[in-house]
């Protein structure tokens, strides 16, 4: 079995980041270590999806030098290269952890939660053709590669109710 970890370390435009795989034997001895996310900065959480890949969430704001952060899917087993998702937007931002509902895979939702005062939550629907052919082929490699919906969590304060908006400044 794998176990995935982040790196997250400091340095301002040079912080570094990635992902860390160990791999274990059944007797649960160290069989490797590698990179398997390298040239990300700040990696701080992520989240499992529900095909056991591992989305990482790069923190980094970003500046006029280097772009903002962005949640890149990682496949414990280098089954494919890890990529940059469409979950953090063509703006990047500061992002801390991924989460699914995968109660019913055909309607499948993730959510990307900001580390920022004023950041955002986030919800990813996938394209339904792409991810209705992932679940008949058991082949999801594309699910989070390609655009779908971004939506922002949007709450009233005082009423204890929410919605969900496509404007990201209202999310913020």
């Amino acid at each position: 079995w794998h176990y995935l970890i982040n790196s997250e370390i400091e340095g301002g435009q040079n912080a570094r980041g990635g992902v860390g795989r160990i791999t274990f034997d059944t007797n649960g001895e160290i069989q490797q270590y590698k990179m398997v996310l390298e040239g990300t900065r700040l990696n701080c959480g992520g989240g499992k999806t529900p095909w056991n890949t591992f989305v990482s969430c790069e923190e980094f704001q970003g500046n006029s030098i280097v772009p903002a952060g962005q949640c890149w899917e990682v496949h414990p087993e280098g089954l494919w290269p890890s990529r940059a998702t469409v979950m953090g937007g063509d703006e990047g931002g500061k992002f801390e952890s991924v989460a699914f509902d995968d109660r019913n895979l055909l309607q499948l939702k993730g959510f990307v939660t900001h580390d920022s005062s004023t950041g955002e939550v986030r919800r990813f629907s996938p394209n339904n053709e792409i991810l209705r052919q992932a679940v008949e082929s058991d082949n999801y490699m594309d699910v989070l590669h390609n655009p779908g919906l971004i939506e922002y969590l949007e709450l009233f304060p005082g009423t204890s109710t929410f919605d969900w908006t496509t404007d990201l400044s209202t999310g913020k």
